[in-house]
C-alpha cells in the first residue's frame, strides 16, 4: 500500500504537509494540481486609485497621465494575462500581473476588467452602449464604493421631457458632491464622431466659478460606433485631447481605453480637493418638488421645469400669456422656450394627464436676505415685476406658489 493511502487524514478530507507532499505527484501525474488560496489585495489596490493626486494635473499632461503604468499592478487569471500578452507584448505588464502565478486576486476590480475585455459585443446600439459601460462607468463605479464622498453616474437611458432634454442633456455624466465633472456624448455611426465632439461644447453654457471653485476643466469622452477618445473641457471652453482615438474592434484599442479609465479616475477624485464644499444643485438630476412639479438644472443659466399633471392646474392660455408679457424681463425669470403642453406616449413615468414644460433662465436660488438692502432690493425687483405685468394687462393675485413665473 503506497503510504499516502495510509494515511487516515486523507480519508477525512485532511491534507497534512507529510500528505500533500506525497499526493502532489499522483495529482500531476492525472494533470491535476492543488491551487492554494489567493491573497486579497483588493484594498490596497483600490486605494492606489481612489487616493487623490497631490495636485491636480494640467489638461495638457492628462494624456501623458491616463496611459502611465499603475502604481500597483492588477491581478488577472492566468488565461486572460497570457491571451492578452499574446495580443500586445509586453505592455501588459504595465497594468497588469498573472494572478494565478503570482497568487493574488483583485476580488470584484480584477473581475470588471476582465470582464470589460472579454465580454463577446456584436449587434445593436444597446450592444455598443454595454461596451462603453463596461470599460468606464462599470470601473469608476466600482473605484467609487467606499469614496468618503459622493459620486455618482447616470446613463440618459429615457426622454424626460421631450425634446427638450434629449437634445440638451449628455449622454453619460457623472457628479462629484453634486457638482458636474464628466460627461459623455455617444453616436450609433463612426462618421458621427466630430459631431459628438462638438456636442461635448454645444451642451456646455459657460464655467460657473461658483459651481466648480479651482477646478480648470472637467473629463469627457465622445463616442461613436468603435471609436472612443477622452478629452478635458476647460473653463474657457477649449476641448483638449486627453487620449488617442481608440478603436474597440481591435484589442489594443479597447486595452488602452480600459487603462485611460482606471488612470483617469484617480484625477476625478482629484477634483474634490478644488470644488466648494456644496452645490446646491446637481446639473441634470430631476429634483422633485410639490404638486408633481419637477425642475431640472440644464445649465448655469437655463432650467426645466416641468408639471406632470397640468389638468389640475390654471388654465394654459392665461399661463402662456403671463410669460409672454414678461419675456425678456430684467425683474423676472422668463421662458426662453415653451410653455408647451404634450402627451406623455414615450415618457416613462407614472403620472396620468397633460404634461407640461418650461425652459427658463435666469437660474435663481432660493436664500434669505442678509441684511436690510439685500431686502431692499428684492422688493423693488418684484415690484418692477408686478408693474411690468399691469401695463401689459395682466393682473395677478401672487401666492408666491412654486408655479408664479417670477420666482
Amino acid at each position: 500500500m503506497t503510504p499516502w493511502l495510509s494515511c487516515k487524514g486523507i480519508t477525512a478530507g485532511c491534507l497534512c504537509p507529510l500528505c500533500l507532499v506525497q499526493f502532489l505527484p499522483i495529482l500531476n501525474r492525472f494533470g491535476l494540481s492543488v491551487i492554494p488560496e489567493k491573497i486579497d489585495i483588493s484594498v490596497s489596490l483600490r486605494k492606489a486609485f481612489d487616493t487623490p493626486l497631490q495636485i491636480l494635473p494640467t489638461a495638457t499632461s492628462l494624456k501623458d497621465l491616463a496611459t502611465a503604468p499603475f502604481d500597483k499592478k492588477i491581478p488577472i487569471e492566468s488565461v486572460c494575462y497570457k491571451k492578452w500578452k499574446s495580443m500586445i507584448g509586453d505592455t501588459v505588464d504595465n497594468y497588469f500581473i498573472n494572478g494565478d502565478a503570482n497568487g493574488t486576486s483583485g476580488s470584484s476590480l480584477s473581475y470588471k476588467c476582465q470582464s470589460a475585455l472579454e465580454q463577446d459585443y456584436s449587434g445593436s446600439e444597446n450592444v455598443l452602449l454595454s461596451r462603453y459601460d463596461r470599460l468606464v462607468r462599470d470601473i469608476w463605479c466600482e473605484l467609487s464604493k467606499n469614496l468618503p464622498f459622493s459620486f455618482l453616474m447616470d446613463r440618459n437611458v429615457m426622454d424626460y421631457s421631450g425634446a427638450t432634454v434629449k437634445n440638451t442633456r449628455p449622454d453619460v455624466m457623472a457628479w462629484l458632491n453634486g457638482a458636474l465633472i464628466f460627461k459623455a456624448e455617444e453616436k450609433q455611426f463612426a462618421a458621427d464622431k466630430a459631431v459628438a465632439e462638438q456636442e461635448l461644447l454645444a451642451k456646455m453654457d459657460f464655467w460657473n466659478r461658483s459651481t466648480y471653485g479651482r477646478v480648470p476643466y472637467i473629463l469627457s469622452y465622445a463616442a461613436a460606433a468603435n471609436l472612443v477618445q477622452f478629452f478635458a473641457i476647460t473653463r474657457d471652453m477649449n476641448r483638449i485631447d486627453v487620449s488617442d482615438v481608440y478603436d474597440l474592434q481591435r484589442f489594443p484599442g479597447e486595452f488602452m481605453t480600459l487603462v485611460s479609465s482606471l488612470n483617469l479616475f484617480r484625477v476625478i477624485v482629484t477634483f474634490k480637493n478644488y470644488l466648494p464644499e456644496r452645490y446646491a444643485m446637481p446639473m441634470y438630476q430631476e429634483v422633485r418638488r410639490k404638486n408633481n412639479t419637477v425642475v431640472t438644472l440644464l445649465s448655469d443659466t437655463t432650467v426645466l421645469k416641468e408639471i406632470r399633471n397640468f389638468d389640475e392646474y390654471i388654465d394654459f392660455d392665461t399661463l402662456k400669456e403671463v410669460y409672454e408679457s414678461i419675456n425678456g424681463s430684467a425683474f423676472c425669470v422668463y421662458s426662453i422656450e415653451g410653455p408647451k403642453l404634450g402627451n406623455k406616449k414615450k415618457r416613462k413615468i407614472s403620472e396620468t394627464g397633460t404634461h407640461y414644460s418650461v425652459v427658463l433662465t435666469p437660474v435663481c436660488h432660493h436664500r434669505q436676505p442678509k441684511n436690510e438692502d439685500e431686502l431692499r432690493i428684492a422688493i423693488t425687483a418684484v415690484l418692477k415685476g408686478l408693474n411690468q405685468l399691469h401695463s401689459r394687462g395682466v393682473l395677478i393675485i401672487c401666492y408666491l406658489c412654486d408655479s408664479c413665473p417670477m420666482f
